[in-house]
């Protein structure tokens, strides 16, 4: 019967190991898709920033030079 007991509690150790590896990647690849769509974010509120920013400048100073000519 000892043999027994000391079975299961290998198996144990085995699930609770593999349950706590399987927490972890789960846990790093929902953390992963956070960074790639607060980067995404980031990057595209960067674009049109960067692109309202050269509108206005156009719109401002550009046209502004040609019509006073």
């Amino acid at each position: 019967m000892g043999d027994n007991e000391d079975d299961s509690w290998g198996c144990g150790c085995l699930a609770l190991a593999a349950g706590i590896v399987i927490l972890y990647l789960l846990m790093y690849i929902i953390g992963f898709l956070v960074v790639v769509i607060c980067l995404a974010g980031a990057g595209v509120g960067s674009y049109y920033s960067i692109r309202n920013y050269i509108l206005a400048f156009k719109d401002n100073v550009v046209d502004n030079n040609r019509s006073r000519k």
